[in-house]
């Protein structure tokens, strides 16, 4: 009989050639510091070291293993013995180095100088950094031979002055930095610009540079010519000089950009257009971020400049941030917005597919354009499906499907599983899919009572959508709001059974009753388990009530029929 002990033992190995083989332990010893590279050395030393003579050996003494260390808040107390068996006895090995936390970053600073002994030392990262106390390092960082990443987030409202200016002069002077983040963690810090830049004049070998504080395009005109190199730029907080009106951004050195990021939600759109039009002739990738009630305002223009720059363009991606009320009285305006984008003479509809995202984490609304294709179906009918992940939340479409007269359509079929989206987002999610004819919803979040009240003043309406299939928790009055929005439904599917008490279920019922004399034909199906038979003897009785129909009138105008565990109501 197997005892427990040897079981475990047993679900630990696999039997190669009738022989115990445990995968783990009798890999090689390159295989395994491979393996090592990928994870943090705290964790390492947690899980293999003293585990047995051999991996204390390869984690203490081996010559060609890198470290990767990374110090959090929780290693605080902990500083001072992390710097002596990790960090100064470690200098040649140590890959990457990410320190979070003010107090721990000055502390290992005190005790350890980031210069030219960390011969292999690839990566830094410094978040919630005081770059006033520590500048002084920051002189050592153009000497360490291997360094091509460096990221430094701080609060940079408590800089002097000149600071800023002399944190990039200093940095500009390594040869071998090739992705450079200079990124404010205070909000507040509003058009406070680098007061003078004294960065010479010689070329770094800066591939990716992210500029999240702010700046003036002058001095980011002064800084990107460093950087011949550069592919991809992603700025935040950049600004025009408003008295200059003959304020030129001319980008000819930069031959290799490719990729523009402008995360600017107050980005006025005179400098946006100075920036795409500095760096379009490379661009393939254009993501903007800009306030949703600016980028209606300004509609026409932003859809000129767009239209008539970017010759190379492959991705556009749109990010319209938002406050939820500020969505309600613009639907049509922003169903205008979309239209106009997708008719844009720009895209070739057979190259090009939509990615389009109504809800994330915070409000945003996400348009993507990208070229090519990508996984959608494109047959006569097909389905958006609206994923109930964390992390995507999009509608993939081809460009074409949505754009050509809807003769020439295939039918579209909408499938809502995501459960943040509530009913008046569904407005946003339809109003550009002309050729949209049914919809399920298999989840709906709830719905706060003034944001139903200001959605049903909406005056929006799909008349396309023919078939509504209904599986969740789905109110008398959000119901209502669907009838409206979609008048056009001929058929209705409504689940009861499982999350509504009778009066629920006959509200929800009596909703879609009151749409019998306004339709020339209808279907609804009722998925009910309880008490059938009543349901059934007071729909007829409240039919008939609201529209006076006698018993012949009612034999000739409905039928209401029960069929295995539904309830189907026909007009």
């Amino acid at each position: 009989m197997i005892t427990i002990r040897e079981r475990k033992r047993l679900k630990s190995h696999h039997v190669i050639n009738n022989q115990p083989y445990n995968q783990f332990e009798n890999l090689s010893n390159d295989i395994i510091i491979e393996i090592f590279d990928y994870l943090d050395e705290h964790k390492i030393r947690k899980a293999f070291h003293g585990l047995n003579q051999r991996f204390s050996q390869l984690i203490d003494y081996c010559p060609t293993r890198s470290m990767s260390l990374a110090f959090i808040r929780h290693d605080n107390s902990k500083i001072e013995q992390y710097c002596n068996e990790l960090i100064l006895s470690n200098k040649s090995r140590i890959r990457s180095l990410k320190l979070s936390d003010v107090d721990l970053i000055e502390k290992l600073l005190s005790k350890c100088v980031l210069d030219e002994s960390f011969i292999r030392l690839e990566s830094i990262s410094l978040y919630d950094y005081n770059l006033q106390n520590s500048l002084l390092q920051l002189h050592k960082l153009p000497i360490m031979p291997r360094l091509k990443v460096l990221k430094i987030r701080s609060n940079l409202s408590k800089l002097l002055s000149s600071a800023l200016d002399d944190v990039y002069s200093v940095i500009l002077q390594s040869s071998t930095l090739m992705s450079l983040t200079i990124e404010n963690s205070y909000p507040s810090m509003e058009k406070r610009f680098l007061k003078r830049l004294n960065i010479g004049s010689g070329q770094t070998n800066i591939e990716v540079f992210t500029c999240f504080h702010p700046i003036q395009l002058s001095q980011l005109q002064l800084l990107l010519e460093r950087m011949p190199k550069l592919r991809s730029l992603k700025i935040n907080q950049v600004h025009s000089d408003s008295n200059s009106k003959t304020e030129l951004f001319v980008t000819s050195e930069l031959r290799q950009l490719t990729i523009l990021s402008i995360e600017c939600d107050s980005i006025d759109l005179y400098t946006a257009q100075k920036l795409i039009v500095g760096f379009g002739a490379t661009i393939k990738y254009l993501k903007l971020r800009v306030s949703l009630l600016k980028f209606i305002n300004d509609e026409s223009k932003w859809m000129k400049f767009l239209n008539e720059n970017l010759p190379q363009l492959e991705k556009l991606k749109i990010q319209l941030p938002h406050d939820a009320d500020e969505l309600y009285g613009i639907l049509n305006d922003f169903r205008k917005l979309l239209l106009n984008l997708l008719k844009m003479s720009k895209w070739n509809e057979e190259l090009w597919d939509i990615i389009f995202n109504i809800l994330m984490t915070e409000d945003n609304i996400i348009l993507g354009f990208k070229k090519k294709n990508i996984s959608t179906l494109a047959a006569s009918k097909f389905t958006l499906e609206m994923s109930d992940t964390d992390t995507e939340k999009n509608i993939y479409c081809h460009l074409h499907d949505i754009v050509k007269p809807s003769f020439k359509s295939p039918s579209l079929h909408l499938h809502i599983t995501g459960y943040n989206y509530e009913v008046y987002n569904l407005p946003l999610i339809t109003g550009f899919l002309t050729n949209l004819s049914e919809i399920t919803i298999d989840s709906l979040a709830g719905s706060r009572s003034y944001s139903l009240e200001t959605a049903a003043e909406e005056d929006f309406t799909h008349n396309n959508v023919h078939l509504m299939r209904i599986n969740c928790v789905l109110c008398s009055r959000r119901l209502s709001l669907l009838l409206k929005w979609f008048p056009s439904i001929q058929w209705i599917e409504i689940q009861l059974d499982g999350y509504c008490n009778e009066l629920q279920s006959r509200e929800i019922i009596h909703t879609v009753i009151k749409m019998i004399g306004k339709k020339m034909r209808l279907k609804a199906i009722f998925f009910i388990k309880k008490k059938r038979d009543e349901t059934i003897e007071w729909m007829r009785e409240t039919i008939n009530r609201e529209n006076d129909y006698s018993e012949y009138d009612a034999s000739r105008m409905y039928s209401i029929e029960e069929k295995s565990d539904s309830i189907v109501l026909q007009w």
